[in-house]
C-alpha cells in the first residue's frame, strides 16, 4: 500500500495510475481486498474522476452493485463527458438489455455529439442487434470524423451491402481504399461481388485480378469461376478450377467443393458425386469432405453411404452441429426412424440453437408426427432468420395443411420470384397443387 500511495502522489501521472491500478492488483486472489485497497487509496481525491472510476471497477469484479452505481454516478458529476465510464456502464447494461445499453448510449450522444468512442460502441451493438439502417447512420457519422479509420468506412461499405445499397458500398469501399487499409485484397473481394451483383462481369473480374497471392487468392478465383459460370457455361468455370494449383489441403478442400457446388446446381449430382468420390482418400480425416460427400450420397438415395460419412464427420468432430442435424433430417425427410431424428436434431440444437436449418429441421421432424402448432413454431423461427426457399416451402406446406392456403401461396410465390428454380419448392408447389 505505501509504494502505490507514493506512486500516485505525482499529480502528472496520477490519474493514469488510477486507471492501471486493477490491472496492477489483477494477480490478487482477495477481490474483496483489492476493493478495500483501492478505495483507501482513492480517499485523498474526491474530485479526480480516474479514483472513483478504479473503485467502481474494482466493485463491479466481485459485484459490488450499489458500490460500482455510487461511484459512477459520482464521475457523472465530476466529469459528465468522460466516455470510458459511459461505455464501462453500456458494456454491463448490455450484458442484461441490449436496447437499455443502446438507449444509454444513445442519450449520452445527444448531449456529447462528438463522442466518437462511445458512438463506435453504439454503432456496433445496433449491429449485432441487426438494426442495420441505423447502424450504417452511425457509421457514417464516424467517417466524416478527421480521425475517421479505414476500417470504420469498410464498416459502412458492409452494413450498406446487407441493405442491398450497392452504390452507397462501393461508394465506402473505394474510400476505404485510399486509407493505406491493412487488408486492400478483402476490399478488392467486397468490390468484385458488388460488381457482380449489379451484373458488371467484366469489373468484377479486373478487382479479382487484382490478388495475385496470398490468403485470399484461392477465394478470389472461386468467385471469378461463379462468375465464368454465369456468363458463359459450367463447363468453362470448371477447366478454369481445373487449372488451378491449391497450396495447401485447405485450399483444395475449396476447389473441390467450388466444382461440386456448381455441378450440383446443374443437377448434375452423378458427376459431383464422382469427384467427391475420386477424392476420398485425401480427406479420410476431413469432417468437413465426409458431410459435403455424405450430401451428395443423400442426393443419389445412397442412404447408407451417407449415415456412414456423417457418422464418420461426427465421430471426428463431436460437436459438428450440422452433421447431426443431416442425420436427423435425413430420417424425417424419408418419415422413418423419427425418434432417432428427433435425438439427432435435438443434439444439433444444444449446440447451435439459432441455426436456421436445424430449427427447420426440428420443425419438419413434428410436422411428421402430426404436430403442427409445434412445426409451424420451429420454422417461422427459421424462416424469420433466413428466407431460405426450402424453409419456404416447409412453412407453406404447414401452412396449407392448417388450411391457411393463402398464406402459403403468398409465402411460396414470395419464394420462387428469388429462386425461380428451386427444385424443393417446385416439387412442394405441384404436390400440393
Amino acid at each position: 500500500k505505501p509504494i502505490l500511495q507514493k506512486l500516485l502522489l505525482k499529480e502528472k501521472t496520477r490519474a493514469s495510475g488510477f486507471l492501471y491500478l486493477n490491472s496492477l492488483l489483477s494477480r490478487v486472489q482477495d477481490k474483496k481486498a483489492v476493493l478495500t485497497l483501492v478505495t483507501d487509496l482513492a480517499q485523498p481525491y474526491p474530485k479526480l474522476a480516474e479514483a472513483h472510476f478504479a473503485i467502481a471497477h474494482a466493485a463491479w469484479i466481485i459485484k459490488d452493485q450499489k458500490t460500482y452505481e455510487k461511484e459512477l454516478a459520482t464521475i457523472n458529476q465530476i466529469k459528465p463527458d468522460w466516455e470510458m465510464p459511459i461505455l464501462f456502464k453500456g458494456q454491463i447494461l448490455a450484458q442484461e438489455s441490449a436496447e437499455r445499453a443502446l438507449a444509454f448510449y444513445s442519450e449520452f450522444l445527444n448531449k456529447y455529439p462528438k463522442s466518437n468512442e462511445v458512438r463506435l460502441e453504439y454503432a456496433k451493438l445496433l449491429t449485432n442487434g441487426r438494426k442495420f439502417n441505423e447502424a450504417k447512420n452511425e457509421f457514417i457519422k464516424l467517417v466524416n470524423t478527421a480521425n475517421s479509420s479505414s476500417e470504420i468506412t469498410i464498416a459502412v461499405g458492409l452494413l450498406s451491402v446487407e441493405l442491398e445499397d450497392y452504390d452507397l458500398a462501393e461508394k465506402y469501399f473505394l474510400q476505404s481504399l485510399k486509407r493505406n487499409p491493412k487488408d486492400k485484397d478483402q476490399i478488392f473481394i467486397y468490390l468484385a461481388k458488388i460488381a457482380d451483383k449489379k451484373n458488371q462481369n467484366e469489373t468484377a473480374i479486373t478487382w479479382l485480378n487484382k490478388i495475385n497471392n496470398g490468403p485470399h487468392f484461392i477465394e478470389s478465383k472461386l468467385i471469378a469461376a461463379e462468375i465464368i459460370a454465369k456468363k458463359e457455361s459450367i463447363d468453362k468455370a470448371l477447366i478454369f478450377l481445373n487449372g488451378l494449383k491449391a497450396n495447401s489441403p485447405e485450399e483444395n478442400l475449396s476447389l473441390i467443393q467450388s466444382k461440386t457446388s456448381l455441378l450440383t446446381r446443374a443437377n448434375r449430382h452423378q458427376e459431383a458425386f464422382q469427384l467427391m468420390q475420386n477424392e476420398a482418400s485425401n480427406f479420410a480425416h476431413s469432417p468437413e469432405f465426409k458431410f459435403d460427400y455424405a450430401l451428395l450420397a443423400d442426393k443419389l438415395h445412397k442412404y447408407d453411404l451417407m449415415e456412414k460419412l456423417l457418422r464418420e464427420a461426427i465421430k471426428i468432430k463431436p460437436d459438428y452441429a450440422v452433421a447431426y442435424n443431416a442425420l436427423g433430417y435425413s430420417y424425417a425427410d424419408r418419415n422413418i426412424n423419427l425418434e432417432d431424428a428427433k435425438k439427432y436434431i435435438e443434439v444439433a440444437l444444444s449446440i447451435a440453437p439459432n441455426n436456421h436449418y436445424i430449427l427447420d429441421s426440428m420443425g419438419w421432424l413434428y410436422y411428421r408426427l402430426g404436430k403442427l402448432d409445434s412445426a409451424l413454431s420451429f420454422i417461422q423461427k427459421a424462416y424469420d432468420i433466413q428466407s431460405d426457399p426450402e424453409i419456404a416451402a416447409h412453412l407453406g406446406e404447414i401452412l396449407w395443411v392448417q388450411g391457411k392456403k393463402k398464406e402459403a401461396e403468398d409465402i411460396w410465390q414470395l419464394s420462387l420470384q428469388s429462386f425461380p428454380d428451386n427444385e424443393i419448392l417446385k416439387e412442394t408447389l405441384k404436390r400440393l397443387h
